[in-house]
């Protein structure tokens, strides 16, 4: 089988533990993250998109409009 996760940021590590789990069990497993996780988690595939609103200056200019 094979699998595709995306998601903007693997932020606690999860995405990790999901693709070694799948991989356990034979299947190819891809992830996909729009940023870099600050705390340095294995990436597979990231985009490093502009504008990561995760950042926290970007994150208190992302408040002044939501």
């Amino acid at each position: 089988m094979k699998i595709l996760y995306i998601s903007p940021e693997n932020t606690v590590g999860t995405l990790t533990l999901w693709k070694k789990e799948h991989e356990s069990r034979g299947n190819e497993c891809r992830t996909v993250t729009f940023f870099a996780s600050p705390k340095n988690f294995k990436e597979d595939i990231c985009l490093e998109l502009p504008f990561n609103f995760t950042m926290p200056g970007l994150a208190k200019l992302r408040n002044i409009f939501y």
